[in-house]
Formats: structure tokens, sequence, C-alpha cells
């Protein structure tokens, strides 16, 4: 059975034959150069698709990576900043090391050069310095000039030892007088980095007789005179005294005077000026509130007390007499107001738990207090304080209270 387009096909054909129109068949060409120039511009177009496309890869890759720098021996505070700008998480770990300074980079964990993710894991080790608990050797000193011992010193870090110098007429310049660790648990067995150590260094046979003529130090700044002392070799003591005729920092009296000769042993007293000082106050009759409002040059502390004597609010004591000459540096008064008669409150009622804080706090304002527990069959809850021998009622400095406190048994 034929198809609807077999039919259609026929009836097409029987219509030509009966009009007389002849079927031509044509012969197709093929243009082949369009079709190569077509194929070659889809190549062309592919290839640059593919070309950009490989160009923005690269773009991004690069944009995205980061070159890791050689942080080695820089200082850490280096590295945290690439970090925060190129948003690498940095992670820093402390180490001791004698060959770096402190606070600068041991060792990075990625070489130098190689290109990291931003956001990468980045990890450093910083140089904590020497390690001060380490055990040093200490050589004979003994046997060794102060620039053998400063050598030592500086090679091995020992930023507690400390080298001064003195005059002696025995031991020759440059020479050992004596050594001495501050600790008496140190010695040279255990000493370590960070234990301390003073060295004595003899400055040589300095000529003891020779006179040296003081001159007037009166009125002189305490800088200047420390420099002449200095310059001289004499040992200078300084008091600070209350004066209302020299400035602050200037001599006052000199203990040996102008003109007369002395030698390098001999120990120069000197007062100073420390101005005309404060006048302490008769603080009885003012309130603590008003205390501090009489000389704001003076630091004053308040303590409240209890007392048997005097009324609540009153002052018992100042520590400073009244009218007392005292140098501003030295302003410190303690006064001690009354709190009255103690009154003890009831505890009845409250936790075993706050005995020890509130016969503390008594105790704190000068009362002596103990206290005596006793544990009772009772049906308030366990813990619970039902009765003491004192409450609600004023008592002595020296208290014994006897506290009972419920076990929780009813004694029934």
């Amino acid at each position: 059975m034929n198809s609807f387009l077999d039919n259609f096909t026929e009836e097409e054909k029987d219509i030509k034959r009966k009009t007389g129109i002849k079927e031509v068949e044509y012969d197709i060409e093929k243009d082949q150069k369009y079709s190569n120039r077509k194929k070659k511009k889809i190549i062309i177009q592919v290839s640059l698709g593919l070309l950009l496309a490989l160009v923005s890869l690269f773009i991004y890759i690069n944009i995205s990576k980061v070159e890791v720098p050689d942080f080695n021996n820089q200082l850490s505070s280096i590295a945290k900043k690439w970090a925060d700008k190129n948003k690498i998480q940095l992670i820093e770990e402390e180490k001791y090391d004698d060959k770096i300074l402190e606070d600068f980079v041991i060792k990075q964990s990625i070489k130098p050069g190689k290109k990291i993710n931003k956001n990468s894991t980045f990890k450093i080790i910083i140089s904590k310095g020497n390690d001060p608990s380490e055990k040093i050797k200490v050589p004979d000193l003994s046997n060794m000039t102060g620039r053998q011992i400063k050598e030592w010193i500086d090679k091995n870090k020992l930023t507690c030892t400390v080298i001064t110098e003195e005059n002696s007429i025995k031991i020759e310049k440059g020479k050992l007088i004596k050594y001495t660790f501050s600790s008496a648990t140190t010695d040279e067995n255990n000493f370590t980095r960070s234990d301390s150590l003073e060295i004595v260094i003899s400055k040589g046979n300095v000529e003891y007789d020779k006179k040296i003529e003081v001159p007037n130090l009166i009125d002189k700044s305490k800088e200047d005179v420390t420099k002449w002392c200095t310059e001289n070799n004499i040992i200078c003591n300084y008091t600070d005294v209350i004066n209302d005729k020299y400035e602050i920092g200037r001599v006052t009296s000199q203990s040996v005077k102008m003109g007369d000769l002395i030698t390098i042993e001999t120990k120069l007293k000197l007062n100073v000026s420390g101005g005309k000082g404060i006048t302490i106050p008769n603080f009885y009759g003012v309130t603590s509130e008003n205390a501090s409002t009489l000389n704001s040059k003076l630091d004053i502390k308040i303590r409240l007390l209890y007392n048997m004597n005097v009324g609540y609010g009153q002052l018992i004591s100042q520590s400073v007499k009244a009218g007392t000459r005292k140098l501003e540096t030295d302003n410190k008064v303690e006064l001690i107001y009354s709190l009255g008669k103690p009154y003890f409150n009831s505890l009845i009622g409250t936790s075993e738990s706050e005995l020890a804080k509130v016969f503390y706090e008594y105790n704190q304002k000068g009362l002596k207090f103990t206290y005596t527990v006793k544990y009772i069959n009772s049906e308030k809850e366990k813990g619970t304080i039902v009765w003491t021998s004192k409450y609600n009622e004023f008592v002595t400095i020296n208290e014994n209270i006897e506290v009972h406190v419920s076990n929780g048994i009813s004694g029934e």
C-alpha cells in the first residue's frame, strides 16, 4: 500500500505527462573554495575563543596567587604586614635561638619565590632570643682580666651580669676584686643566663693620700655636685630636707667646710632642699568626707574601725601629728574614724557558708570576733543557721559567738 507521499509523487508525475512538462534534472556543482573559507573561519573563531579563555584563566590564576618573599632573618612584623596585605593566614611559632635575634624569623614553611593562593596558610618560626634558663659555665674569673670577663659576658649574652669598678691599693688595675651571685642558691655549678651576677674590677692603685680641696657646694644643684664628686672619686650621700630658703634640688648644707682638704676615702654628706614642705593639719573635728579638702597635696588614707569609747564618725587617730612639716614627697597620712560600738546583726536564717565572710568583714574593722559551730537537729534546711548566742545587739570588741546550724534532721 502506497503512502500519502508516494501517491502525491505519482500524481505529480501524471500531471507533468498530461501537460507535456518535461522534468529536468540539474547537476549541482559544490563551491569548494567557499566551503574551505567557511571551515577556516570557524577554526579561527574557535581558536580565538580557546586562546581568550586560556588568557583569562592565566590572568585569574596570577591575580589570585602571591609570591612568597624571603622572610628568613627578617623582623616578624614584616611577615605579619605582608600576610595581612595579601590575605594570608599566618601561623606563628616561637622558639629560643642563640643565633637569631629576638623577634626575627628563623624559618618559614614555604620556600621564597613560590606562589601560593590567597587565604592559604603560611607558618613562620620566630626567635625568642637566647634561652634564659640555659646553664652557663662560669670560668675562673680570678685569673681573667676585666676585658676577658667582658668578652665572656658578651659572648654568652648575660644581660643580668654587670661589671662595676672600684679603687684598690692591693689589686692591679683591670683585675678581679670580687664577684657575687644575687641568690644564695646560685653558684658556679647551676648558674643560668637569667641569674644575676655582679663583678667588681679594680681601678688600680689610686693615690689615697692625695688631698682634695672642698669647694663651696651650698646652693649648687644636686646634678652639679654629683658631677664634682664623680670627677674627684668622692662618695657623696644626699638627704632631702625641708627648707624655706633654697629651691628644690639645691644643696643647703655640707658636712665638710669650704676650703678643707679631704681624701677619696672621705664620705661627704649633703642636705638637699625638698622645698617648703607640707604642714600636717589637725583633723580632729573634721569628718572623713571633708578630710581631703584641708590640703590637696596630702595623700590621705581613711580607715573605719569599731571603737567602744569614740562615737560614730569621730576621728580616733591620725598617723602624723598635727603641725608636723613633711616633704611633699612624704605626704601620706592615715586617718582612723570610728564606727562606734560594734553591733552584731542577726545571722538566723542565713547559710553556714556566709560565716567566714561575715566574721572576716567584722574583724577587718578592728574587732576580734571568733565563732564556734554546733550542729543540731532541726526541721530547717540543712546548713541553715537557726540560733546564735549574740544577735541584733551591741557587743564588745572581743567576742566568741556560738552558732547553731541545722543538720536537716527533724527532732521528732
